[in-house]
């Protein structure tokens, strides 16, 4: 997945971007959408990327870079309506540069590092960590995750009851993996040992995607080596 806009016209990049998805959408006529909300932000520009790196301490990583001078953060969501009232079907978000911000609050350890047991992967952070925000969905965040200022990070649900669970590897693969969700709201808990909610699993644009298969136990999109 490519981040430099200037190689290609804005309109393909933000489609090469989405992967496809604004196509599948139109292909879900049943569904009622009617709406779709595409904002465009402009670059960041490179003293303005060295800037918050120099303030926070790390550095970011090349394909989220590569992201930021090309557009400062992404909003693309559809609506439908319901009786009358506009509702949101869907979204795929990511948070401006000045909205990447440092989050606290999560528990710390002497012995931080990242196992896994049983097919889930675990974190422990110490004090050198640092977490920032890349959005933020209903009962929880998804962030960025250094465990170690010069180590690459990886991305991660941090939620409401401060549990971190695994999502990617990188920023691509995460943005790669909204698309396959739909951006269905939510669908990050696919990933938390509670999995997603009723609500979620009743969702119309579950019902349609019949290959979103949903279990209580991860899903996990990253090939193993």
């Amino acid at each position: 997945m490519d981040f430099i806009v200037e190689k290609i016209s804005e309109d393909s990049f933000y489609i090469n971007l989405l992967v496809g998805l604004p196509q599948l959408l139109v292909l879900i006529e049943t569904m009622g959408i009617n709406e779709y909300n595409l904002v465009r932000f402009p670059p960041v520009s490179e003293p303005e990327i060295i800037q918050w790196e120099h303030k926070h301490g790390v550095t970011l990583p090349e394909d989220l870079h590569d992201f930021y001078s090309s557009i400062n953060g992404f909003l693309y969501e559809w609506f439908y309506d319901f009786k009358g009232n506009r509702r949101n079907l869907g979204k795929v978000e990511v948070n401006s540069l000045e909205n990447l911000k440092q989050i606290f609050g999560y528990v710390t350890t002497s012995e931080p590092g990242i196992s896994k047991k049983d097919q889930i992967w675990e974190i422990k952070l110490s004090l050198e960590s640092k977490v920032f925000e890349i959005c933020s969905v209903s009962g929880g965040k998804v962030v960025l995750v250094y465990l170690f200022p010069k180590l690459e990070p990886s991305v991660w649900f941090f939620t409401c009851v401060m549990d971190f669970c695994y999502l990617s590897k990188d920023f691509k693969t995460y943005l790669k993996m909204c698309i396959a969700h739909v951006g269905i709201p939510n669908w990050q808990f696919a990933f938390t040992p509670e999995g997603i909610s009723e609500w979620t699993k009743n969702h119309e644009l579950v019902k349609k995607q019949t290959q979103l298969k949903y279990q209580r136990k991860p899903l996990y999109y990253i090939k193993k080596h």
